[in-house]
């Protein structure tokens, strides 16, 4: 395989202690391995990622997010991702409500309306997942907690004193009488990274033999070689004054040892070993393998003679982009020291700079994409420069090449893709990675090829039966919900049952149901259910604390004041009516005519079946069918019956679909005369009528109905809420200027939009996207 040749290539010339056989690819252990390996990730994996347009809200303010879906294995847009599933829990981990997000190409959009009521002031988290991940065993659920302030702006100050001092060894084993690089990580009750200074590591004598401090986020590492029959502890300060001290574990005596060094362009890796070992394993062969979603190279390797050391020099470039997992096995394939490794030189990172400008009441913000940007999709949050309400633990960068490979919470993870100082934050990432110690895949349990238990979810599966349906009649069954924008004619089965596979439907829409058997309309009772169902008694959210980010008290100790806000209600799409011309408009197309309706044809013409004798069709109707004809019989079949359509969906050749639509319900109908592009069923040619979004046939007493217990969430418009003041520090910490959840990038990489002009000093732009090709986009502008 040309990847690993390449690698191998880079290692051979490095290092004389590398050898590569050809034995290697005939070994069937090492064969199994990787088969076992290849066949784990051939399930796809989806990384998610929410974008909020804040995660503190005020009381009385809803939340609005944009839902991400990324193949890891194809560096894409998860396209197979339809169906996402919101789940609501409190603090506690206890179920709210759920929601359905329905997700094109990667992307989707909703709304949580946050009823005072039942969303009291607290702490509350959101999880996005899907049924297809239910075929791993790794959680790659997104979870992203958000809070509500009360009246007071108060919130409970972090109080914890409780510490978890962890020492963990670099590969994930401590060798006696050999150099060993330990990470050091501290954290409190929450798994919230404590920082500390002074650390110490003392001998049993209190002869310091190094000291080091922590970053910001807790974590830490030093080096040291054990003697043995020597004990060795730690002392530190935490950052709030607190002295700690432990006892450090005991160094194996015998085994191997790993230990890194982050370079620029490169990680040079010591495989250590010490004297009581290194006869017992000279002349033996050990193999590394470096893995990354799917893809893998390894190579095999010998200590030499005399030596208790080998380099491995791995360049930057022969890496996969993100999270590397450097394993090292023996020769029976027992794997013995496991390192995370990051390599950015491959990541599919686009930027985004902006400018804004004044005109008055608005601000105007040109995004520019750079490199240029096809077909990408953007989601922006607008907030005053100086807020305080933005505190997502992720982006949209992190969620994608950091989460997935990371055991637990990663505190503030966007941090390691920001635009700080390069040098720390490589550093900081390298150190996080240390201390996560072995990766989340155990590679004795489970790299084994996993049993594929259900499919993408794409859409829902309406089935039912009609419990009064006669048997050896020509039933049909009519489904109509002009908010799901469904309309179908169904042909039911012998048990009267039925099935609407992969169906957009909206949650608590209503569902319209009309049986046709033979030219009789009888109402159908009908036994209904849509899945995939809900099953909230089974859900509970853990670790909450591990995603809760504690919060300081409103330091100014300021009220809010009652009239602070003056909510509005958010509105549904909005279709807008214009007008009916006076006189007809017909359009001209390729395939034949569209007939747009005014009043004046609504008035004269009551029902659709009264208009169409006009066109020179032929209409029969009694009490039991409707029949519509061509005056021309086509020479092909001998018969004229035209090809009947209802907005867009084809009904074939039974006209009681039209019988009860009434012309001021009908939108536009288009003509096809010729049957050009309709194939053999439409030589006689082809009638469509559309009925406007909210119109509906008549009503009819053999109509059965039922409102919808499952489907897609319908989103809502975004909407401001009318603050009392925009220049109070509440507004300025706290409030919201705008939220834009579909960007597009133009072909010339850019766009445009406009946004209320609150007079701020300064405006924050929290951008997160991707394109096509699998371009992200995770930018934080502030814009003066």
């Amino acid at each position: 395989m040309k990847r690993i040749d390449n690698l191998r290539a880079t290692l051979f010339l490095f290092f004389v202690s590398l050898f590569f056989s050809s034995s290697i690819a005939q070994k069937s252990d090492m064969r199994e391995l990787e088969s076992n390996y290849f066949k784990f990730f051939n399930i796809d994996r989806e990384a998610l990622f929410l974008h909020l347009n804040k995660t503190t809200l005020l009381p009385e303010e809803n939340l609005w997010f944009a839902a991400y879906a990324y193949n890891p294995q194809t560096a894409l847009p998860s396209a197979k991702t339809v169906n996402l599933k919101l789940d609501i829990f409190d603090s506690s981990g206890k179920f709210l409500e759920s929601q359905t997000i329905f997700m094109s190409n990667g992307k989707g959009f909703g709304y949580l309306e946050l009823d005072p009521q039942r969303f009291q002031p607290g702490e509350y988290l959101i999880k996005a997942s899907t049924n297809y991940m239910n075929n791993l065993e790794e959680d790659l659920s997104y979870v992203q907690a958000f809070n509500i302030l009360d009246k007071n702006l108060a919130s409970q100050v972090n109080t914890s004193k409780s510490y978890d001092l962890q020492l963990l060894p670099e590969g994930g084993h401590l060798l006696m009488e050999a150099i060993n690089t330990v990470g050091v990580k501290l954290i409190d009750d929450t798994g919230r990274g404590v920082s500390f200074i002074d650390a110490r590591i003392l001998d049993e004598n209190n002869n310091v033999l190094s000291n080091f401090n922590s970053n910001e986020y807790g974590l830490g590492k030093f080096s040291i070689s054990p003697l043995k029959g020597k004990s060795y502890r730690i002392e530190l300060t935490t950052a709030t004054g607190d002295k700690l001290v432990q006892e450090m574990p005991k160094a194996e005596a015998k085994g191997i040892s790993l230990s890194s060094v982050q370079r620029d362009d490169d990680y040079l890796v010591y495989v250590r070993t010490n004297e009581d070992t290194r006869k017992e394993i000279e002349g033996k062969t050990f193999y590394m393998t470096i893995n990354s979603d799917g893809k893998m190279s390894d190579f095999e390797f010998q200590f030499p003679e005399n030596e208790d050391k080998v380099n491995i020099l791995l360049e930057m470039d022969s890496l996969y982009a993100g999270v590397n997992t450097l394993t090292i096995f023996d020769s029976q394939l027992n794997p013995l020291l496991e390192r995370l490794i990051f390599s950015d030189t491959k990541l599919k990172r686009s930027r985004i700079s902006s400018t804004m400008q004044n005109r008055g009441d608005s601000l105007v913000f040109k995004l520019t994409s750079e490199p240029k940007l096809k077909n990408a999709s953007l989601s922006v949050s607008v907030l005053p420069g100086e807020t305080k309400a933005y505190n997502q633990n992720h982006n949209l960068l992190s969620a994608i090449y950091l989460k997935p490979y990371t055991k637990g919470v990663v505190e503030n993870a966007a941090y390691y893709f920001s635009d700080g100082d390069p040098k720390q934050i490589r550093y900081d990432l390298d150190l996080l990675l240390l201390t996560q110690g072995w990766s989340r895949y155990d590679w004795n349990s489970t790299f084994k090829p996993p049993q594929k238990l259900v499919d993408h979810d794409a859409g829902f599966k309406i089935q039912g039966q009609v419990l009064n349906y006669k048997p050896n009649r020509d039933n049909k069954l009519v489904v109509r919900s002009p908010e799901s924008g469904l309309f179908k004619v169904l042909e039911l089965k012998e048990d009267g049952s039925f099935e609407l596979p992969n169906t957009y439907v909206s949650d608590n829409s209503e569902l319209s149901f009309r049986l046709m058997q033979g030219s009789r309309e009888i109402k159908p009772v009908v036994n209904l259910t849509i899945l995939p169902e809900e099953r909230p008694e089974n859900k509970r959210l853990t670790n909450v604390s591990e995603y809760v980010i504690p919060r300081k008290a409103w330091e100014n100790n300021q009220t809010l004041p009652d009239d602070f806000l003056k909510n509005a209600e958010a509105l549904d799409t909005v279709v807008v009516n214009a007008e009916r011309r006076e006189n007809p408009l017909r359009k001209k197309t390729i395939n034949g005519d569209i007939t747009m309706v005014t009043d004046k044809m609504a008035k004269r013409y009551l029902n659709l079946l009264d208009w169409l004798p006009t066109q020179n069709y032929i209409v029969f109707q009694n009490t039991e069918m409707v029949t519509i004809k061509s005056p021309i019989i086509s020479s092909i079949g001998g018969n004229n019956n035209v090809l009947l359509f209802l907005n867009g969906v084809q009904v074939g050749y039974d006209a009681n679909i039209y019988r009860d639509i009434l012309m001021e319900n009908v939108e536009s109908i288009e003509i096809n005369r010729n049957g050009f592009g309709m194939g053999m069923n439409g030589v006689n040619g082809m009638i469509n009528v559309n009925i406007g979004h909210a119109a509906a046939a008549q009503e009819s007493r053999n109509i059965y109905k039922v409102v919808a217990n499952n489907g897609f969430s319908t989103n809502k418009e975004f909407y401001a809420p009318k603050y009392a003041s925009y220049q109070h520090d509440i507004y300025r910490n706290y409030g919201v200027i705008d939220w834009k959840p579909a960007v597009s990038i133009d072909k010339d990489g850019q766009t445009t939009f406009k946004v209320l002009n609150t007079a701020q000093r300064s405006v924050k732009l929290f951008i997160e996207g991707m394109s096509a090709d699998g371009n992200i986009i995770s930018e934080e502008i502030i814009l003066d």
